[in-house]
């Protein structure tokens, strides 16, 4: 609800005020789908690279505060072009959205998995330690995106690459 007042004197000099109240649901509504097509991926509903590029600005600012690590994994899917090429688009789009869903399994609801575009995910872990802490969720990934999943009526497998960087090792900024 939107309120707002007046106040104004009327013929005889009088005091007099004005209220007008006003149900706003429709754009609040129409304010939170924009605000969520503005930092989602339309295809899987996860977050995108806008979203991300902040959330990793923010994380590094409180890295640096608290004196501590955040890493960043680029998962990229191995050969996923020939999905789409040899089963189609259609094909290659439910792959995608089942391989959002299980990255979005293997890290903490405080770590962010965003999808950049076509096959390549982005991953924040923060506040690890190191390798060895962000080793095995490497492993988890490449373990979850491996496993078989149904497309259509076919069993398609899948691998993928991951790079990782740290915070403040391998980069002082978001962008780096």
């Amino acid at each position: 609800v939107e309120i707002s007042t007046s106040s104004f004197r009327d013929r005889s000099g009088a005091a007099c005020a004005s209220i007008t109240v006003r149900d706003i649901t429709e754009r609040k509504r129409a304010e939170e789908h924009i605000e969520y097509i503005a930092y989602h991926d339309e295809l899987t509903g996860i977050r995108n690279r806008a979203y991300f590029h902040r959330a990793l600005e923010q994380a590094i600012t409180i890295a640096q505060r608290h004196s501590r690590t955040c890493a960043v994994m680029l998962v990229d899917l191995d050969r996923f072009k020939n999905i789409n090429d040899s089963l189609g688009h259609q094909a290659g789009d439910s792959m995608l959205k089942e391989i959002a869903s299980r990255l979005q399994l293997c890290v903490r609801d405080s770590d962010i998995v965003a999808r950049l575009g076509g096959d390549e995910f982005i991953v924040l872990v923060q506040d690890v330690a190191g390798a060895e802490q962000a080793a095995p969720i490497a492993h988890k990934i490449l373990q979850s995106v491996g496993r078989p999943l149904l497309v259509g009526e076919r069993d398609l497998v899948t691998t993928a690459s991951i790079g990782i960087s740290f915070f403040p090792n391998d980069g002082a900024d978001a962008q780096t």
